[in-house]
């Protein structure tokens, strides 16, 4: 929550600094009647800026999370499999099969992930 935090008070900063400068563009007014007063031209370029920079911390941060989450992921489906792997030999030896036709049916199965399971034929 601190990190978000920052990047709102960073952001609050800047915008403050960006309403606070004086630009003579804003100032002028346009003669013609009912018209609206020019565009700020300066503070326009300064929150472009500002909203680009915090458009690129947002998307660091965003990838960073996406990054742990992947990994985490990764890390419980993995788990999950070799649970399922378990259960599927508790299964198949409960039926007391010979150890050719237990090979057999296991084919699917990485041999690796028998060691990680410590399933031994």
């Amino acid at each position: 929550m601190s990190n978000s935090y920052g990047l709102l008070e960073k952001t609050t900063e800047k915008l403050g600094a960006l309403g606070s400068r004086q630009n003579p563009l804003q100032e002028s007014k346009s003669t013609n009647i009912g018209s609206s007063p020019a565009p700020a031209i300066g503070g326009n370029i300064d929150a472009i800026a500002l909203v680009k920079e915090l458009n690129k911390e947002y998307f660091q941060r965003l990838e960073k999370v996406r990054a742990e989450f992947q990994a985490a992921l990764g890390e419980r489906e993995k788990k999950y499999n070799m649970d399922l792997l378990k259960l599927r030999m508790s299964i198949l030896r409960s039926f007391q099969l010979p150890d050719d036709i237990m090979k057999e049916l296991t084919q699917d199965v990485d041999p690796e992930h028998f060691d990680e399971a410590g399933i031994l034929f």
